[in-house]
């Protein structure tokens, strides 16, 4: 434990990077709560992310120098914004559809 820290760490909105000099293969454990949200990468290369000690992110990193970078993005964040336009353009389209219907029965009178 601490012997081999992730270093120059920087923190930015949704992501953060540092440096990792390991002896040998090892788990890098962070103290940052799992999601699926997470993307790390480890010199450029994605690394798949796991769930450690019931509850932290973890990733596996190989023995040397790294440069570790993590970045955040909402789970389904895209999906709900695209889902919440297409409900939106709906509701205008039907208050549209009905403003006809009743100009419509209007006329026929």
């Amino acid at each position: 434990m601490r012997r081999e820290p992730l270093t120059e760490i920087s923190l930015d909105i949704n992501a953060i990077n540092g440096k990792l000099k390991l002896t040998q293969d090892k788990l890098l454990v962070l103290s940052i709560p799992y999601s699926t949200g997470w993307k790390a990468y480890v010199d450029g290369q994605e690394t798949k992310t796991a769930c450690a000690n019931i509850m932290f992110l973890s990733l596996p990193v190989s023995a040397g120098e790294h440069d570790i970078s993590l970045k955040y993005e909402t789970p389904y964040l895209r999906a709900g914004a695209c889902l919440t336009a297409a409900g939106f353009v709906m509701t205008i389209l039907l208050i549209m559809f009905q403003s006809l219907l009743k100009r419509r029965d209007i006329k026929e009178e």
